[in-house]
């Protein structure tokens, strides 16, 4: 047995976040801010679903500049 959780992309403020599957990273279009595969973050748990095993999470953890990831689009 066991959860999976996500966190909603639209969820996360302040920017309009962009998937970049060669860098597995998430960057902010206008800031180059982001999260990368393998971050360590922090998240608040606010929603479970016990019978489909999922559970929703809140990012708390700030993104943090990314190298090269400031593209105009």
């Amino acid at each position: 047995y066991g959860a999976d959780g996500f966190i909603p992309v639209s969820s996360l403020d302040g920017d309009y976040y962009i998937y970049d599957e060669t860098a597995r990273s998430l960057f902010g279009e206008r800031t180059g801010k982001g999260y990368q595969l393998a971050d360590r973050v922090e998240v608040r748990l606010i929603e479970v679903a016990p019978m489909a095993g999922a559970m929703r999470f809140e990012m708390l953890t700030d993104p943090k500049p990314l190298p090269g990831s400031k593209r105009s689009f």
